[in-house]
């Protein structure tokens, strides 16, 4: 871990904000090393204050600034605004428009921007679980809530999940899980973010409803009463 890009990306794996870094420029430091950790194998971030050597690429934009520094806070805020400015573009380079919206939403839901409960359930996900329901969201703000969007992202975390809507009253769904262990929080965030508001949902865990004339969902004491 050498350059501001590779720090940001992993204090951002191990759930670090942005915003809770400090960049700041290292007394001592090598000349051939962006980073300026006690060691220079170092893998993980312990403190907010992160020392860096700007100068091992930036000497262009920081040479001048980093004279007047040491004696002025407001140029130290101002030189972690930078740092931060340039390793953002940095961990972005070669990433696609869809890319970043992506992010963006990802860090949204990370946020609390969308509820409270949204997020405290978002970032009990893994990352390609986080990354794979940040995607939707964005095709479901392309193309606008519908079941089908429903349906997918049940389908991200209960693969074997089977989503019924009845005839008489398409507004009302039923939900097979087929699981006595399945997490009612994120099903809960599944509603929040993708189920129009015009339907009601049923859930069933463990056992199915009986289907007339559908032998497999009639056998005794293996269904549920609708």
């Amino acid at each position: 871990m050498n350059y501001i890009w590779e720090i940001l990306l992993r204090t951002r794996a191990n759930g670090v904000l942005d915003e809770n870094l400090f960049f700041a420029q290292a007394k001592e430091c090598s000349p051939w090393y962006e980073q300026s950790f006690p060691c220079l194998n170092e893998d993980t971030v312990t403190g907010p204050v992160v020392e860096i050597n700007s100068l091992c690429r930036f000497s262009s934009i920081f040479q001048e600034l980093l004279h007047e520094m040491e004696n002025s806070e407001y140029l130290r805020f101002l030189f972690d605004v930078g740092i931060h400015v340039l390793a953002d573009q940095e961990t972005m380079s070669g990433v696609s428009k869809r890319d970043f919206y992506v992010q963006k939403l990802l860090r949204d839901m990370e946020k609390g921007e969308f509820c409270t409960s949204v997020s405290q359930t978002f970032q009990t996900l893994s990352d390609a679980q986080k990354h794979s329901v940040a995607s939707l969201l964005l095709a479901q703000y392309e193309t606008g809530s519908s079941l089908l969007m429903f349906r997918q992202s049940l389908t991200l975390f209960y693969p074997q999940a089977i989503l019924y809507q009845l005839k008489l009253h398409p507004e009302q769904l039923l939900l097979y899980l087929g699981l006595t262990n399945a997490n009612m929080e994120i099903i809960q965030m599944l509603q929040d973010l993708f189920l129009p508001l015009q339907y009601q949902v049923r859930i069933f865990w463990s056992k199915h409803f009986g289907v007339w004339d559908v032998d497999a969902t009639m056998i005794f004491d293996e269904i549920e009463i609708y």
